[in-house]
Parts: structure tokens; C-alpha cells; sequence
């Protein structure tokens, strides 16, 4: 497949963006591949909010930088997460519950969004799922990795899944080396 230059749409965007943002979402959108070097030279400027969610799936290596098979990809892990969650319901009276839900309501309280009785919820959700997933143990202060997943994405519990929970599942040094583009290919383990 060939890329093509940035669409009309993309053009007329840029006039209204500053020239980083504008050069990060033409790298972000391009059709085939998402040039990896670039993406985090321009990172280390800092990441736009609006583009924030799509930046931290490739540099995470959630989302692989060839794009050949994106929607694919998307469509196992929106299936895979379902059956994770759909396995990971535990009894809300149970000691597990209690616990997490207890430091989910003190997590960030100050703030309307994570005040929200929905934002709650999928924080409770996501992490059943995980420690359901992986036979682990709660430990206190998971939320606090999980929550700027959460509100990044706040449509989307598959990709906070994804993209938040990945950190507790990869070793520092392979974490490090996925951002610097030396690592997972896609998804395979949360």
C-alpha cells in the first residue's frame, strides 16, 4: 500500500494547531506505518491531550506501527477484553471489592471526573478483570497507575485495559525498551 499525502481534512486542520501537534497527528494518521523514531523525538516536547490516547497505544506497544492490520487487531482486543471482563466479575460484598473500591473513592476525589460514580466503576472493572486475569493480588496503589488511563481514555475500557494495565504486567526493562521501540510488537499478554 502507498502513503498518501495528508487529506484536505488534515490541511486545513493544521491551520488552526500549532506546527508540533500538527507534524505529531500527520505521524499519528498516517495510512500505512507510524514512524516510531519520530513520534517519540516529537514526545519529548510533550503530547497534545487531544492526541494523547492515540500517542501512548503506539508508544506502549499496544497498537503495532504497521497499520496494515489496525482495525483487526482492534477488533480481537475489544473481543478479548470482553471475555477477560466477563470472567473477572467477583462478588462486590467480598473482601477484594471492599478493598479496591475503598481506594478507588479516595483516588483523586478532589476531581469532578474521578468523582464520577462511572469513573468508579471502571476502575473497580478494570482491575477485577486484571488481578481475575492474572491470579495476582491487589496491590494498594494500582489505581493510582490505572486512573490518567482511565480518564485518557475515557470511552474506551478496552484500551485502558490495554494501554494502563500493561504496565503492571510488563517488567520495568521490557517496558522501557517497548517505548523505545525494542519490544512488543502488539498485544499478547494482558
Amino acid at each position: 500500500m502507498l502513503c498518501s499525502e495528508p487529506s484536505a481534512r488534515a490541511r486545513r486542520r493544521s491551520l488552526a494547531m500549532p506546527p508540533l501537534e500538527v507534524e505529531m497527528a500527520e505521524v499519528l494518521e498516517s495510512e500505512c506505518s507510524v514512524e516510531m523514531d519520530k513520534l517519540l523525538s516529537l514526545c519529548r516536547h510533550g503530547i497534545p491531550d487531544r492526541l494523547r490516547a492515540e500517542a501512548w497505544k503506539y508508544l506502549l506497544g499496544v497498537m503495532r506501527p504497521e497499520k496494515s492490520q489496525e482495525l483487526s487487531l482492534g477488533k480481537q482486543m475489544e473481543q478479548r477484553y470482553q471475555q477477560l471482563e466477563q470472567a473477572g466479575q467477583a462478588d462486590p460484598q467480598s473482601e477484594l471489592s471492599r478493598e479496591i473500591k475503598a481506594e478507588v473513592w479516595s483516588y483523586r476525589s478532589a476531581e469532578p471526573f474521578f468523582r464520577e460514580p462511572r469513573t468508579h466503576q471502571r476502575l473497580e472493572r478494570l482491575l477485577r478483570t486484571y488481578l481475575h486475569r492474572h491470579s495476582t493480588e491487589y496491590v494498594p496503589g494500582m489505581v493510582h497507575l490505572l486512573g490518567p488511563f482511565v480518564q485518557v481514555y475515557r470511552e474506551s475500557d478496552t484500551d485502558a485495559y490495554y494501554g494502563g494495565l500493561l504496565i503492571f504486567h510488563l517488567p520495568a526493562h521490557r517496558l522501557f525498551a517497548t517505548a523505545h521501540g525494542h519490544a512488543a510488537k502488539g498485544v499478547s499478554g494482558p
